[in-house]
């Protein structure tokens, strides 16, 4: 699969209105959709498949395997906007960041000072929540104010490239309902 030129085909189908932000937010969204987070890293104690899984090379414009872990999925995204946003649009840099526990996510300069840390697996399962509408937590704008602007720009974002979450106000009804009866149920 050639994920570079579908999501090269689907971009230049939007509106051009769009900000990097949103440009950035979509390609972050249909690569959780084109691809699907390998269930193996959670659940074998094999080393040598982990770290065959780990250290599992990946090239965006011919991908073998759709399934990915933190690793190759931090290297599809940063090879993707790399190659979509070099020529300006308030993109700077993409790299590959990772953590000793190990584990690797992208992170996003921009031209305005502001980095933006992409993660579909440390704080949720984004891979689930983008095929099932939920909001996305593996977002974070670092240089804002405020929790809030953070949020509202991605919320905002989201909303203009047409994902849209409006049915979690339902669950989240629901969800309280359900806790108000166990709370007085007891």
């Amino acid at each position: 699969m050639n994920i570079y030129e579908i999501i090269k085909n689907e971009l230049d189908e939007k509106p051009t209105n769009w900000k990097i932000l949103d440009k950035l937010n979509y390609v972050y969204l249909r690569t959780l959709q084109l691809l699907s987070n390998d269930s193996r890293w959670d659940y074998s104690n094999n080393k040598q498949l982990k770290n065959k899984l780990f250290d599992k090379e990946v090239n965006i414009f011919n991908l073998d395997d759709k399934r990915v872990i933190c690793s190759s999925w931090s290297k599809i995204y940063t090879d993707l906007v790399t190659c979509l946003f070099t020529d300006g649009d308030g993109f700077d840099i993409a790299f590959t960041e990772g953590t000793s526990d190990p584990h690797m996510y992208s992170r996003v300069f921009l031209t305005n000072g502001s980095t933006i840390d992409y993660d579909p697996l440390t704080r949720t399962n984004d891979f689930v929540r983008a095929k099932t509408n939920l909001p996305l937590k593996g977002i974070k704008i670092n240089n804002k104010q405020s929790k809030w602007s953070n949020e509202l720009d991605i919320e905002e974002s989201f909303r203009k490239i047409g994902y849209e979450i409006d049915d979690i106000n339902l669950l989240k009804n629901i969800k309280q309902v359900l806790l108000k009866e166990n709370v007085t149920a007891k």
